[in-house]
Order: C-alpha cells, then sequence, then structure tokens
C-alpha cells in the first residue's frame, strides 16, 4: 500500500488539574492514547471526533 500517512507508537498523555481557578496546577496525568499504529492510504479516509467545549 502507498501510504499518505504512518503513525507508529502513539501516545498522548492530558494533564489532571486541582487547586481551584486561581492556583489551578498539575497534579497527574491521565493516558489518553497508548500504542495505536495505524496507515492512511490513497483514498482513504479517517474519521476523527473532537470534543466539545
Amino acid at each position: 500500500m502507498d501510504a499518505l500517512l504512518r503513525v507508529n507508537n502513539l501516545q498522548k498523555n492530558l494533564p489532571v488539574y486541582s487547586g481551584g481557578i486561581l492556583r489551578k496546577k498539575v497534579t497527574n496525568y491521565a493516558r489518553a492514547v497508548d500504542g495505536v499504529t495505524f496507515t492512511i492510504g490513497r483514498g482513504e479516509v479517517l474519521p476523527a471526533t473532537f470534543p466539545k467545549h
């Protein structure tokens, strides 16, 4: 397959905050994605969703 995009071992950690509005600080991290691998070839589509803020 002719790869247009190749991702290997994708990892993403998101910060967890505490301390209220004025003294907000990072106290931990939540693992959002760990070890995802994929390839997108010519003519393929990657569906994506995004959080609503």
